[in-house]
């Protein structure tokens, strides 16, 4: 933009100066006389620009929609597998299987493995396993009949049909032994 001055002195090739005051604009706001601005015209990579921004706008909020319903549509009429019937569990026949040969044996130290077999045989009971299933668990668990464990151990008994053998706990004194 072309630079106008108000005095004649200066020489052209400094008319265009941007170390000059621009003393057209100082008399011209000085008279209220506003100063004509030229219309913005983007040039194509400014234009290239905001498209692009534009379109990742468009597609962010295209798939915040897109998930946003999924989440809804699941939640509403939840898993395609809901709507079918559930299937039966193939029944093997295993005639000529001596089940008591088998069986499904826990190793319990602690209460807390205590109450895990108990909830993996009540599973085997749902499922109706042939097997038999046996706890071993430490031998002062019995000797205390109001104990929780004893307690839990005698219910395993009678519920599930379990059978407890009292054990020994072998570890070297001092010694951590993982079980």
């Amino acid at each position: 933009m072309a630079r106008r001055r108000a005095t004649s002195d200066i020489p052209d090739y400094l008319h265009d100066s941007p170390f000059l005051p621009n003393l057209t604009a100082e008399i011209e706001r000085q008279n209220n006389i506003p100063t004509p601005r030229e219309p913005f015209i983007p040039n194509p990579l400014q234009l290239l620009r905001t498209l692009v921004r534009w379109r990742n706008w468009i597609a962010t909020v295209a798939l915040l929609y897109t998930l946003y319903h999924i989440e809804w549509a699941t939640r509403l009429h939840g898993p395609k597998c809901v709507d079918q019937k559930p299937t039966q569990p193939v029944e093997l026949e295993h005639e000529g299987v001596n089940w008591k040969q088998y069986a499904y044996m826990q190793y319990v130290t602690s209460p807390e493995y205590l109450c895990n077999s108990l909830m993996f045989y009540e599973s085997l009971s749902r499922t109706n396993s042939k097997a038999d299933r046996v706890i071993l668990y430490p031998r002062h668990y019995k000797n205390d009949s109001e104990s929780r464990e004893a307690m839990l151990l005698l219910s395993a008994e009678k519920t599930w049909g379990v059978i407890t053998i009292p054990v020994d706990i072998q570890h070297k004194k001092g010694e951590y032994c993982k079980s």
